[in-house]
């Protein structure tokens, strides 16, 4: 066994693959992009024999200008003639032949047809809306709206607005605000309280409105104690209240207003009273209900 002697190392080259390299194939291979790749390779190859052999079979063409194939093809298709194109305008006598021309200072459109045009057709449609507040404080207005008669049987625009009815009584108790206060019945704006009765003055005088709409101040415009600005969310009125009412007793809940609160939403049928001026007046007020009414027509 002396004749197998060991031959000399063979050392492999020391060659890296460049790291862009290495990743770049690693991410092709886990996105099995690599048969597309090869694809692709085998494509860029072949692509310009196949475009080498494709223009050797066809026939060297004519100069320029207009060149005519006198002899037929092989299976007797007709001759046919390639013309050099020359694209340009086309002559403006010819696009606007059909046109006759016109003056523009003269009034061409005298007659419009709208002598009987009509806003809207007659009709006797019924409408009905319906809100309901849900469990608890419900709420359920109904309104029918008719055609108004009028201005030839033409309907036109209806105006609505929320409106409440409401009752006020006013008290006039007896003594000053100062003897008041101290018998515990002054308090912030917002709040129920409860203090000890009142002896007044006089019997209290109560008085009914009907369809109060939304900016209407109430009692009056005199004695503006708080002003009815329309419904909530909730459809409950809401009152903007005056910064002469000096406190309020009552379930209301107050929506704007920091040291004192400007704008109270009341529940219906819940009456809430405000001690209003220097001589502590007290205005109750009891809205029964709040409904859609028709305000116009236009």
């Amino acid at each position: 066994m002396n004749w197998l002697k060991k031959g000399p190392e063979l050392k492999k080259p020391n060659f890296e693959v460049p790291g862009f390299l290495g990743d770049l194939y690693y991410d092709m291979r886990e996105r099995r992009l690599l048969p597309l790749v090869a694809l692709a390779i085998v494509a860029i190859i072949a692509v310009p024999f196949l475009i080498g052999s494709g223009s050797e079979a066809e026939e060297p063409s004519g100069g320029a200008g207009g060149v005519a194939i006198a002899g037929g093809s092989a299976s007797g298709a007709p001759p046919f003639t390639v013309v050099e194109s020359k694209p340009g305008l086309r002559d403006y006598h010819k696009r606007l032949n059909h046109r006759s021309p016109t003056d523009p200072f003269k009034q061409r459109h005298t007659n419009s047809g709208l002598g009987n045009a009509q806003l809207n057709e007659p009709t006797d449609e019924e409408t009905t809306v319906t809100i309901d507040e849900g469990s608890g404080s419900t709420t359920t207005i109904e309104t029918e709206t008719r055609a108004p008669s009028g201005n030839g049987g033409k309907p036109g625009l209806v105006f609505f607005a929320w409106a409440i009815d409401l009752s006020i009584k006013k008290s006039v108790p007896t003594g000053s605000g100062a003897e008041q206060q101290a018998e515990g019945l002054g308090t912030a704006k917002g709040g129920a309280t409860q203090g000890a009765p009142v002896e007044l003055a006089s019997e209290p005088e109560t008085t009914v409105r009907h369809d109060v709409l939304p900016q209407t101040r109430l009692p009056g415009d005199k004695v503006p104690v708080a002003t009815y600005m329309g419904p909530s969310k909730k459809g409950f009125p809401l009152f903007l209240v005056s910064s002469k009412v000096k406190s309020v007793f009552g379930e209301s809940k107050c929506v704007s207003g920091d040291d004192s609160c400007q704008l109270l939403e009341v529940p219906l049928k819940f009456p809430i009273t405000f001690v209003y001026g220097p001589n502590d007046v007290r205005y109750t007020f009891n809205v029964s209900k709040i409904e859609l009414v028709v305000t116009g027509h236009g």
